[in-house]
């Protein structure tokens, strides 16, 4: 495989995994607001655009986390990298 082909395998699913957590955290919290809205007579509002920046900052967090220890490794020889480890 080429490298191009290995960082774009990389980049696709760190931004795939990234936005399902994402997504899950939006909804954990919404629920979670409403939840203690129940509880606690609390008024909350849970805002589109809120969760929506949650989302796109956890894409952009998590392709940074994956693509960037990616990149690196796909420098390394190898032969050299398996007998570091």
């Amino acid at each position: 495989a080429r490298r191009r082909d290995i960082a774009v395998q990389f980049f696709v699913e760190a931004l795939v995994l990234s936005i399902v957590g994402g997504l899950l955290g939006a909804l954990a919290g919404t629920v979670a607001a409403y939840g203690l809205e129940g509880v606690f007579s609390w008024s909350t509002d849970v805002s589109p655009l809120s969760a929506a920046v949650a989302v796109g900052v956890a894409a952009l967090l998590g392709v940074l986390s994956g693509v960037l220890p990616a990149r690196s490794a796909s420098r390394l020889d190898p032969i050299a990298a398996l007998h570091h480890e």
